[in-house]
């Protein structure tokens, strides 16, 4: 049994690699090559923890069978708040291939996913990207991002103004961006690409505000109580989604509103794989407002298993 750490895995992974990666499974998914339930969302009420189970079986040349188990404790002090390990099983007898540590290799797929979906939907001339959220995940973004566009101005927020100064330097040093530290979201409107990257219960901005053309990817929830986008903005968008099950199971920006009344599911205009294999057309217009709704799936950390288990094998 392979045992592979982040730190291993760091060295393995390739952004350009996985956002193909993501292209291929995305594709699969949509030729009904992939089994992959919804998400188990076990809550932990006496430890104020839950534990996710994300288990697949993607068919075909990459045939893998996986499961990743999330930890979730925000209390913890001496520990991480998220725990997570990816398990790689021999599809011919159901043994164990390879354990590995999945907190970097969910944020580099989770980043790639997002590029993915700008490169599909974004405007072709597009170099004015925001960041709303300063954490891991958006530093991976712009990582990510940096190989589907061209970045010639780099805005960011957080509410803390020591965490977005920080942002701007790791932006600057890192890729040699112009990049600016905002003093509050609306700030970070004025853009042709946003991320939301943050664990908001509430909507960040007034969607009112958000200009004709701009590609917005809503990374930051998978909670039916949590969103990062108002009803506004959700009315005025092209929504793409990762999956429209588990959108309409997990996505606070859209069940919110269709519990309230204001839209039905029908909002949902395609899956981001539809796009891929040309079922559905991806962005249209210049002016058109598009947004990418991503919840992670099971299917994204399979086939990563693989392919970083074929590679090491190599």
């Amino acid at each position: 049994m392979l045992l592979l750490k982040d730190e291993e895995l760091m060295e393995l992974i390739n952004y350009e690699e996985v956002i193909e990666w993501m292209r291929e499974i995305f594709e699969a998914y949509q030729l009904g090559k992939v089994v992959m339930p919804l998400r188990i969302n076990m809550e932990i009420k006496e430890r104020d923890g839950t534990l996710l189970v994300m288990p697949c079986y993607l068919k075909g040349e990459e045939e893998a069978l996986s499961c990743k188990l999330v930890s979730i404790y925000p209390k913890n002090q001496f520990k991480d708040t998220t725990q997570a390990w990816l398990l790689l099983f021999d599809v011919k007898d159901g043994s164990l291939l390879s354990l590995m540590d999945a907190k970097y290799i969910t944020m580099v797929r989770t980043a790639c996913c997002s590029a993915l979906a700008t490169k599909l939907l974004s405007r072709r001339d597009s170099s004015l990207l925001s960041i709303i959220g300063t954490g891991k995940q958006a530093k991976a973004h712009l990582e990510a991002f940096s190989k589907v566009m061209n970045i010639e101005e780099l805005k960011v927020y957080s509410p803390n103004p020591e965490h977005r100064e920080a942002f701007v330097k790791f932006a600057e040093e890192e890729f040699n961006f112009k990049a600016k530290a905002m003093n509050n979201a609306l700030e970070c409107l004025d853009c042709d690409v946003l991320v939301t990257a943050t664990t908001s219960k509430e909507p960040l901005f007034d969607g009112s505000l958000v200009k004709e053309g701009t590609h917005i990817n809503a990374i930051g929830s998978h909670s039916p109580s949590f969103r990062e986008l108002d009803d506004k903005v959700i009315k005025k968008g092209k929504i793409v989604v990762d999956s429209k099950e588990a959108a309409l199971k997990e996505a606070g920006e859209l069940l919110i509103p269709i519990k309230e009344g204001i839209f039905d599911e029908r909002i949902i205009y395609a899956e981001l794989g539809e796009i891929i294999i040309g079922k559905k057309k991806g962005r249209e217009r210049d002016d058109e407002i598009t947004i990418f709704k991503s919840l992670g799936l099971a299917m994204e950390d399979a086939i990563c298993a693989i392919k970083l288990y074929k590679k090491i094998k190599r």
